[in-house]
């Protein structure tokens, strides 16, 4: 459904913290370093891999041209965690050893 008014389009995320916008196409080698970070965070339940998702944005828009959120994995993470935390606020992210 396209009205031409972009608020009619909803956001993504929760209110109070959407998902932050890509900005530009990233390159390969920066999708490569993301999809390797991401295989220190396995899929799980619902809220692991909505911080799953959550996080994988957050560092295309922390390292696009221009961000919202830091260019760290550590600006990600508390990002994505803080997000989750609003609906399920005892979760704790399962990361593999070394997740950096």
């Amino acid at each position: 459904m396209s009205t031409g008014n972009p608020d009619a389009i909803p956001a993504q995320g929760s209110p109070s913290h959407p998902l932050p916008s890509l900005g530009v196409p990233m390159n390969g080698q920066t999708r490569a370093q993301i999809t390797d970070e991401l295989e220190a965070i396995p899929r799980g339940s619902l809220a692991q891999n909505i911080y799953r998702m959550v996080y994988q944005q957050a560092r295309l828009n922390g390292l696009g041209s221009r961000p919202e959120i830091g260019p760290t994995s550590e600006d990600a993470h508390a990002f994505a965690l803080q997000t989750v935390r609003e609906q399920h606020p005892d979760f704790w992210p399962t990361l593999i050893d070394g997740f950096q």
